[in-house]
């Protein structure tokens, strides 16, 4: 018979510094590394799909094991980075209505850095972003921890076992139509999405480019009084379909109107789309005054770095004054 291997079990499993089996630390971290597997990325999700073991698991599992030390470095940062894109996704479709856009959204670090602070307070802000650096930190250490632990037993036969039978445990999911989110598919579109901001960014500049008014004379002329652009804030076409809103604000319209009537002014409303939501109204006033669709901070970022002349570049052309007026 051949001799066993002291720094291992009978599963081929090495045991720790104490002499114990290293099985209960190889299961956290398939949990640590299922957490971010099977986290979801809309606030749209069930405990049902939550829950379930994700078909990659096995896979990762395998990979770590067969090639050691060299699938952790390559492993961990990628499973960070999963799990930084899930909780930006979550965050933008709770508020925002959409994903989370790293080319188009990540400067606006600094625009919730400003909301926060002046909300709350600097410090409150400060320890904000402290806080989420720590946790980001936390969690690429515990990541870190997990992979290594998989990736840190040895590559022998018996070695294999532990994994092969997370597989089969794995399998179970797919089998009863229960697996969890397709986090291969994910990175893609995510990956995908920035090539189309990309892409996007290239197409804005060529409609920057052929704006056909550029250089044109007397577009307002014709206009002999005070023109007003109003945009109110958080609402848009809820103010008139809400039941809650809707009495009060459409009394409120037709007061106006009568009051425009007898002044020998007509009144028109219309509803268009608006390229945002739940804030960045920003773009929203953008898109008006350029008559290009800004959906997103890039586009809003290269539409202020062009020479394109918007609306209120061409009434200032034609001898308008502009005031712009922020009321709460």
């Amino acid at each position: 018979m051949r001799n066993r291997d002291p720094d291992q079990d009978s599963a081929g499993v090495p045991r720790t510094r104490t002499g114990r089996s290293a099985w209960p630390r190889l299961v956290l971290a398939a949990l640590a590394i299922q957490a971010v597997l099977a986290m979801p990325a809309t606030s749209d999700w069930s405990w049902t799909s939550a829950l379930a073991v994700p078909v990659g698991l096995p896979v990762i599992v395998l990979f770590l094991v067969g090639l050691g030390r060299a699938a952790q470095v390559v492993a961990a940062p990628a499973l960070w980075l999963l799990a930084v894109q899930k909780s930006a996704d979550l965050v933008t479709d709770r508020i925002l209505g959409r994903s989370f856009g790293v080319m188009a959204d990540l400067p606006l670090a600094g625009a919730a850095w400003d909301m926060v602070a002046g909300v709350a307070g600097p410090l409150t802000a400060t320890g904000a972003a402290l806080g989420i650096l720590a946790l980001a930190f936390g969690v690429a250490a515990a990541l870190w921890r997990a992979c290594g632990a998989w990736s840190g037993l040895r590559p022998r036969r018996r070695a294999i076992i532990p994994a092969l039978a997370l597989s089969a445990v794995a399998a179970l999911p797919v089998a009863t139509g229960t697996s969890g989110p397709g986090n291969l598919a994910y990175a893609l579109q995510r990956i995908d999405q920035a090539r189309q901001t990309l892409a996007d960014r290239r197409d804005l500049t060529a409609a920057i480019a052929r704006d056909p008014f550029a250089g044109a004379q007397g577009l307002l002329d014709r206009i002999d009084r005070d023109v007003l652009v109003v945009f109110v804030e958080s609402y848009g076409r809820t103010s008139l379909d809400t039941p809650f809103y809707a009495e009060t604000h459409r009394a409120t319209l037709r007061r106006a109107q009568a009051r425009l009537s007898a002044a020998g002014l007509a009144m028109r409303s219309g509803i268009v789309a608006a390229p945002t939501r739940g804030g960045q109204s920003w773009l929203s006033h953008a898109t008006l005054a350029s008559g290009l669709w800004i959906g997103d901070q890039s586009r809003y970022r290269a539409l202020l770095s062009s020479p394109y002349a918007g609306l209120f570049h061409q009434a200032r052309r034609a001898g308008f004054r502009i005031v712009s007026q922020h009321v709460v």
